[in-house]
């Protein structure tokens, strides 16, 4: 799914779900003018990291040959900073 920026089309949209804490998704899709499949998958989820894989299929699924990985987490935020209150008038 999503939008390619390069032509402005929408991409195909992607089916599936999550099922025992990993979420495997699947388009069909094109690669240099052949039909692929095309699998998501994000697992190893916790509240402040995830894994996040892509890989094509050029065989309906039987074989997948995985070609971008993503390992996220969560950084944690700088404090932020009170604000001040107003600057008192200029004197005349």
């Amino acid at each position: 799914g999503g939008l390619d920026t390069a032509t402005g089309h929408l991409n195909p949209p992607v089916v599936g779900g999550f099922e025992g804490g990993v979420g495997t998704f699947i388009s069909r899709e094109s690669w240099e003018g052949r039909p692929i499949l095309c699998r998501f998958v994000w697992s190893d989820i916790t509240p402040v990291s995830a894994r996040w894989e892509q890989a094509f299929s050029v065989d309906e699924g039987a074989t997948w040959e995985v070609n971008w990985t993503m390992r996220m987490s969560r950084i944690t935020a700088a404090p932020r900073v009170p604000s001040s209150p107003a600057a008192p008038p200029a004197a005349p």
